[in-house]
């Protein structure tokens, strides 16, 4: 019992110190430990000093998308300052359970690529122990059903564990992060955050022949309309609270239509113009892109380090060109 209460008080109050943050964030690695390296990120952020602060969000289309250094590089003594936050299987009920961890950080803008996944897809359950608030149960029940939830009880179980406890949700990492520590500490090593690492190359053609053989991947499903509406709310949120969206199509493989639905792209991409018409936020689809090859791509929807640059310049000349607020 001594023992239990005195996890309890270490772990509420290490969550709210900065010294520990820093501790994961130098100590983890970003192939293993990513969630708890962009939760120590965003924790770290200070308070302005006269920089536009621009959030990448999203899921692994905007992690492997775009690439942070260049876009710092090249924005230094522009008054810009970006972050990727972009993490692989989160689409819009979980970037929605973070809203308002971003908009503490006060952002002054958000960008946010999308593509047919993120709402023609089911989401990473396994995944939501890393954003999970007790909200987000009822919003889902509401679209997809109680029965649905009781499916992923396992999932919601270690979620709901993971908000009680501080730092459970992290665990695996933390002992990582402790382990490197001490192998850095013996070895006589001093170093900071390693090098975040992203695709590069491209995968052989039977790779995509293979997977588009096995299943049509993205369907509307029950969840379409939850991502949808949380999508939007998501929106919502941030604009209330003055912060301003950019929704960017994501670049894809021509390939992408061999594991979807016919015509979802074009659904997809007519369903956000609209809206962003009604919702007043920026919308930058396909054709207003520029055009992407399939080998500046890793897979079906990731791009390698030559369509990274393409899509990195692209972003930075957008908000650089764009007059009055720029965007």
């Amino acid at each position: 019992m001594v023992s239990l209460v005195l996890f309890f008080i270490i772990g509420f109050g290490l969550e709210r110190t900065d010294l520990v943050w820093r501790f994961f964030y130098v100590n983890s690695r970003p192939a293993t430990d990513h969630f708890l390296r962009k939760a120590a990120e965003l924790r770290l952020i200070k308070e302005k000093i006269g920089e536009e602060r621009v959030f990448l969000v999203g899921s692994s289309v905007t992690y492997e998308g775009y690439d942070e250094d260049y876009l710092n590089r090249e924005a230094a003594g522009k008054g810009m300052r970006f972050y990727n936050f972009g993490s692989g299987g989160v689409t819009p009920p979980w970037l929605f359970l973070l809203r308002k961890d971003y908009i503490a950080r006060r952002p002054d803008l958000v960008v946010w690529p999308v593509y047919v996944g993120d709402f023609y897809g089911r989401p990473d359950y396994a995944s939501l122990k890393y954003f999970f608030k007790f909200e987000i149960l009822p919003r889902i029940a509401s679209y997809v059903g109680f029965r649905e939830l009781y499916g992923h009880k396992g999932e919601i179980f270690d979620a709901v564990i993971a908000e009680i406890l501080p730092f459970y949700r992290y665990n695996k990492s933390i002992i990582r992060s402790f382990e490197t520590a001490i192998g850095d500490r013996i070895l006589g090593v001093r170093r900071e955050a390693p090098l975040v690492t992203k695709k590069t190359g491209t995968q052989p053609p039977s790779f995509f022949d293979n997977i588009a053989a096995s299943e049509v991947k993205f369907a509307k499903t029950e969840y379409t309309e939850l991502n949808k509406k949380l999508f939007l709310d998501f929106i919502r949120d941030l604009k209330a609270a003055g912060v301003k969206v950019l929704i960017v199509g994501a670049p894809m493989n021509s390939r992408i239509t061999s594991i979807s639905a016919a015509g979802l792209e074009t659904e997809l991409d007519e369903w956000l113009r609209t809206a962003a018409d009604e919702h007043n936020f920026i919308y930058i689809g396909a054709r207003e892109l520029p055009v992407f090859s399939d080998d500046e791509f890793v897979d079906f929807s990731h791009l390698n380090e030559w369509g990274r640059d393409k899509n990195s310049r692209f972003l930075l000349e957008y908000l650089m060109n764009m007059t009055g607020t720029r965007y």
